[in-house]
């Protein structure tokens, strides 16, 4: 036993001493205070001393824990001052104590690591909680195997060749060990992967001791089997789940194998194995399916539906069309079929199921898009193509444009643009060798306006464009993902515009302005200052990016030379907000848009627009569809890169019970935004830096493409991962001081050390950003902002001097940080920025 060096034996610094080149079997005495309890162990732990020894500053003992974990062997235990001062002088009289034996009682590692865990829960510090499981799992993995091995074990349903677990006794451990794990991960979003995670290798760890006929299942295992199962669906591992599932012994209980019974077709339905999944849920038509999964209400919701329909042989027969079983063109109008009304053609169904059956493969097909599960999105697409022939383009049209949110790797990401470029031809090609279209998708615009005589007009019952089947339950174009995936999309879109006309012949309808020059002769009444009329077109003049960004524009735009209308779409959005009664007051004109284009197109064109503005192009397929008509001489578009305004002033980390010696590096991208070539920067960030955390925001409508994305990263990144949803905490004060700490905009954190890090666009003020504006093809915000704002040096110009320049400034950011916050109002409060507006708007001429 020996004193930490110098007199206030503090143990502040790497711990040495004369006589002891090995500190190996030596216990440190060292004093509280000047620095953490961490600080202290770890500069003992260096030279492998077995026990820290820390003197009280009072006559009391301390409970020795702190929010990080290193990875150090070293005990530690505290005693009373007094105690303290004894065992000093004892040293200080005999140079050393030697002989000194404790009697601690062994306790295992998923004991100890239960303990450690209960204390994290019981302070409140749920980062800390997710944390310490992982680097827990990874000491147990021999035992417990890691998350994607149990997936791949599960797919082959290979049990008995994972685990290594020796004994009956530390078999009851883990599974003591495992569900607790469960219970508490559970409690936070931002930990799914982690509960995830436990309650897979708890259930595979139960089928095990199932097959080894040590233990015989109880409504408690059985149970724990099901929470895994419902957590894997919850992630997308449709098919693992359903392994799981199968699992369970067969119970006394008649209900709880029905349950179990509806939660298999469940699990098929997703899959898009919809023959099967109807045919076996006559037990279900009793009961009330409840997945006990948030995120899959709208599947069960149709699941349950369905199953409560009953159906007739010609049903059985749509639903063999449907999954292509059949080809039978009788068949398919005989299910649904076209009829006209007033004009138009709307879709007939033979029962009520067909119908219940088309709506609901539709809705699936959107949902799953949303969700994650991609393949079995398309599926339900396809089958609803087939069944409705008159929607057979449209809905083929929807799943040849579809984008993943996430790709697995750089080589799945240029594959499927390969195939999407040869797909779009095919699809071009097919279509521009028939004479007349199967169906007639177009808008005619039959109700052209007197100065618009040119408009295309044709005859006979029509399908609009934006009556698409998958219109009703979407805002959202598949194509939206396109411009982020780091290809020239110039060609794509160009091909998607002529596809899109080839479709929907309307869309080509001819405009010509009249008189351009807005004489005198032409000018609208009151109009009497020859001011150019200035339409915004989007569904977004609301609570959103683009309403926020624009309505100061719409404010201060100089009236003396334009005249401002806002034309809000409201086919989706129908209701209005407080931002929206702010344009509706500023603007000089606030039109609701028609859902049905032809009027809309009508109103625009009466108008008599100079300039078309159309702020987010690309956000909502409506919008999409309106731009190919030609409503003004110009059409211009307005690109929003989504800011944020959340303020915070003296939030700290240890009020939000954050790690203190990590360096958290932010990305606060949505998922479609990160690129598979970013994994390189972040790996790199990792090597770098050994105290690195990256932190990813998600949303919980994408937990299955969230999965994809976690699952690229952990198998690079290990541990250093964090996703948060929104908010690790429970309190509605607490999670607010999270949200602030972590989009904190000007008077930045006093603790912080946090990067907030991307390749390419979004600025945060006063927080520290590094940008390398290179890699995909959507604008470069940040580096602009960046320049604007005398911080040009956080702009990498490659790879490598990105890393070097986020792992420098996490480190050190004073110095960029005092000059974002002198530079801050320089963007959101710069006057020039209306000037910009007024002179683009004055000058701007269509080409001839």
């Amino acid at each position: 036993m020996v004193l930490a060096p110098n007199d206030k034996m503090l143990g502040c610094s790497q711990v040495s001493d004369k006589k002891f080149s090995n500190f190996e079997n030596t216990a440190v005495i060292v004093r509280r205070g000047e620095c953490s309890f961490q600080e202290k162990i770890v500069n003992v732990a260096v030279k492998d001393a077995a026990l820290m020894i820390l003197v009280n500053s009072e006559d009391t003992l301390i409970p020795l824990s702190s929010l990080e974990y290193e990875h150090v062997t070293t005990a530690a235990v505290s005693v009373t001052l007094s105690d303290g001062e004894k065992l000093i002088e004892m040293v200080k009289r005999r140079d050393e104590l030697t002989g000194i034996e404790l009697k601690i009682e062994t306790i295992s590692l998923a004991n100890q690591a239960r303990t450690r865990l209960q204390f994290l829960v019981d302070i409140n510090a749920p980062v800390a909680v997710y944390e310490e499981f992982k680097y827990v799992m990874e000491q147990l993995e021999p035992m417990v195997g890691t998350l994607d091995g149990l997936l791949s074990m599960i797919w082959t349903e290979e049990y008995e060749r994972v685990g290594t677990v020796h004994s009956d006794a530390e078999a009851k451990e883990l599974m003591e060990f495992l569900p607790f794990c469960v219970k508490q991960l559970s409690k936070w979003s931002f930990a799914s992967e982690a509960a995830l995670h436990a309650s897979v290798a708890a259930a595979v760890l139960q089928i095990q001791l199932w097959n080894n006929e040590s233990q015989t299942d109880s409504r408690k295992e059985r149970l724990l089997v099901r929470t895994a199962a419902r957590k894997l669906m919850e992630s997308g591992y449709y098919s693992h789940s359903f392994s799981l599932l199968q699992k369970i012994p067969a119970s006394s209980d008649n209900r709880s194998d029905t349950s179990i019974q509806c939660m298999l077709s469940f699990l098929k339905f997703l899959q898009g194995d919809v023959i099967t999944s109807l045919s076996e849920t006559s037990a279900c038509q009793t009961l009330k399916f409840d997945a006990g999964t948030p995120s899959l209400k709208v599947a069960e919701g149709a699941f349950n539906r369905l199953t409560k329909l009953e159906r007739s042989s010609h049903d059985e027969e749509c639903l063999g069309l449907a999954a292509g079983l059949v080809n039978d063109t009788n068949l398919a109008l005989a299910c649904c079929y076209p009829n006209e009304r007033t004009g138009t053609l709307s879709r007939e169904f033979s029962s009520e199921f067909t119908k219940e059956f088309f709506h609901s493969l539709v809705m699936m097909g959107v949902f799953l898009d949303e969700l994650g599960p991609f393949e079995e999105s398309l599926r339900f697409f396809g089958y609803a193509a087939r069944m409705c022939p008159g929607d057979s383009t449209t809905l083929e049209l929807r799943q040849l444009l579809a984008v993943p949110v996430v790709f697995s790797s750089q080589n799945e990401l240029d594959l499927f643009i390969a195939e999407l470029k040869s797909k779009l031809n095919i699809f071009t090609e097919t279509l521009a060798i028939k004479h007349e279209l199967e169906e007639r998708v177009v808008s005619p615009l039959e109700i052209a306006d007197e100065s618009n005589e040119a408009a295309l007009s044709i005859t006979g019952p029509v399908l609009r464009p934006e009556e698409a089947a998958y219109l009703q339950y979407t805002i959202t174009p598949p194509t939206m993902f396109i411009g982020y995936q780091g290809v020239d999309v110039l060609p794509i879109q160009e091909a998607i515009n002529r596809l899109r006309s080839l479709v929907y012949p309307s869309l080509t309808s001819s405009f010509e302005p009249q008189n351009p020059d807005r004489s005198e002769e032409t000018l609208i009444p009151g109009d009497d200052h020859k001011r150019r009329r200035v339409g915004f077109i989007s569904s977004w003049f609301r609570s959103h990016s683009v309403g926020k960004l624009l309505l100061g524009v719409v404010q201060n735009l100089d009236r003396a030379k334009f005249h401002v209308i806002i034309y809000r779409c409201v086919h989706f959005l129908r209701d209005g907000d407080k931002i929206s009664e702010l344009f509706k007051h500023t603007a000089d004109e606030y039109v609701e848009l028609p859902e049905t284009q032809d009027p809309a197109v009508h109103i625009l064109r009466q108008a008599q627009l100079d300039i078309a503005i159309f702020p987010e192009l690309g956000m909502d397929e409506w919008t999409v569809l309106l731009s190919h008509h030609r409503v003004a001489p110009i059409h211009t578009i307005f690109t929003e890169p989504n800011p944020l305004t959340i303020e915070s002033r003296e939030i700290t980390r240890s009020r939000l019970y954050l790690p203190t010696n990590r360096r958290l590096y932010v990305c606060p991208q949505t998922l479609m935004k990160l690129h598979p070539a970013f994994d390189e920067a972040l790996a790199r960030i990792v090597e770098r830096d050994n105290k690195a955390t990256i932190v990813l925001l998600a949303s919980n409508t994408q937990l299955v493409w969230m999965e994809k994305v976690r699952r690229r990263f952990r198998q690079r990144f290990g541990r250093h991962m964090l996703t948060l949803y929104s908010t690790p905490f429970h309190s509605e004060a607490a999670s607010r001081h999270w949200m602030r700490y972590i989009w904190a905009r000007k008077d930045l954190l006093y603790s912080s050390d946090i990067m907030k890090i991307q390749l390419d666009n979004g600025i945060f003020v006063t927080s520290p950003v590094i940008t390398l504006p290179a890699a995909q093809s959507v604008v470069h915000l940040a580096a602009g902002f960046l320049r604007y704002m005398n911080a040009s040096d956080c702009i990498a110009k490659s790879l490598d001097e990105y890393v070097h320049l986020a792992v420098s400034v996490a480190m050190d950011h004073q110095d960029i940080r005092k000059r974002l916050l002198l530079h801050r109002n320089d963007i959101y409060q710069d006057v020039s920025t209306i000037d910009d507006w007024n002179t683009f708007l004055d000058t701007v001429y269509p080409l001839h």
